[in-house]
Order: structure tokens, then C-alpha cells, then sequence
């Protein structure tokens, strides 16, 4: 449901649903963070991808490689989030 949210612009309900997920303590693993990041990159929705990217890098059980790889290539188009990043290491 949140994938298909996503990929809809739905924005406020996924946020939504993700906010709910949180509240239940779910742990996202990596596939999770790299599909909602994926979803809302790819229909032109780069700010609240790196909303889940803050919330990826904060998380307790921080996911691999795989997410990171999909938000670096999803900011290919947006050089001043990629700048925006880069100065947070």
C-alpha cells in the first residue's frame, strides 16, 4: 500500500501511512527505504525522498548500500540536493 501510494503522488497519505508504520515500531529494512525512495524519485518527487533518506540515516538498524546507491542516482537531475548532502559528512 505504501509502494502504491508513492507511485500515485500521494504524497500526504503515504506520509501517512509511514508515520503509522513508525508508531507500530516497524524496523524498514533496506529494500523498504530504497522503494519509497525510488517510488517518489521517480515521479518527480525528490524532497520527500530525502525525508526518507534523513529518516534512512537516522534509523537504529541503518540499511546496507542499496538505498544510498538509489538516492544517489535519483538526484542525478537535482544537483543542489546532491550538494545539500554532501556537506553533511
Amino acid at each position: 500500500m505504501l509502494m502504491m501510494l508513492a507511485r500515485n503522488k500521494k504524497v500526504d497519505e503515504a506520509k501517512q501511512v509511514w508515520q503509522d508504520l513508525k508508531r507500530e515500531e516497524v524496523l524498514f529494512d533496506q529494500h523498504t527505504f530504497g522503494d519509497i525512495m525510488r517510488a517518489f524519485l521517480d515521479n518527480g518527487l525528490p524532497s520527500e525522498a530525502m525525508g526518507i533518506y534523513e529518516e534512512m540515516r537516522q534509523s537504529p538498524d541503518p540499511p546496507l548500500s542499496l538505498p544510498f546507491r538509489v538516492i544517489l542516482k535519483g538526484l542525478i537531475p537535482f544537483p543542489e540536493l546532491r550538494e545539500q548532502d554532501s556537506g553533511d559528512d
